[in-house]
């Protein structure tokens, strides 16, 4: 009986979104989303570092594939690799509802008419228009 009140209460908890970056393969941001206006992010800057730390892990290691999440106190990322394309969700808090959300979002996208477009995006490296974008932000709206 207490574990079942334990896991409604992780189920409440929500995670605070900071940042959702959309990267190339090659480490462009395509399109960024920062949930936090209090803070000023550079984009380049978060997609510098997410491939960096990526290609290291992959030289150091000796392994193919993507880092998972990355954790630094308080703030996460999650990193999932679609097709080319890198999803990333920074955020404060519990894992489970940013991974439902970061899945969600993923899944949304794919099942849009924004999935070509984005994966044109990236093969020329081209900034969205803004009807894309708009495109992008109302699955956001709805997700996050």
């Amino acid at each position: 009986m207490w574990k079942q009140k334990e896991l409604e209460i992780l189920e409440e908890q929500d995670e605070e979104p900071i940042i959702l970056l959309l990267l190339s393969e090659s480490g462009i941001p395509i399109y960024s989303k920062n949930f936090a206006m209090s803070q000023d992010f550079n984009d380049m800057l978060v997609a510098g570092f997410i491939s960096a730390i990526n290609n290291f892990i992959q030289e150091a290691f000796g392994v193919s594939g993507c880092i998972d999440r990355i954790k630094h106190e308080e703030n996460s990322i999650i990193i999932k690799k679609i097709a080319s394309l890198y999803f990333c969700y920074v955020y404060k808090g519990e894992s489970y509802t940013a991974s439902k959300r970061i899945e969600n979002f993923i899944t949304n996208i794919k099942n849009s008419n924004i999935w070509q477009d984005l994966q044109k995006s990236e093969q020329i490296t081209k900034i969205l228009n803004q009807s894309k974008i708009n495109k992008i932000e109302a699955i956001i709206y709805r997700t996050f």
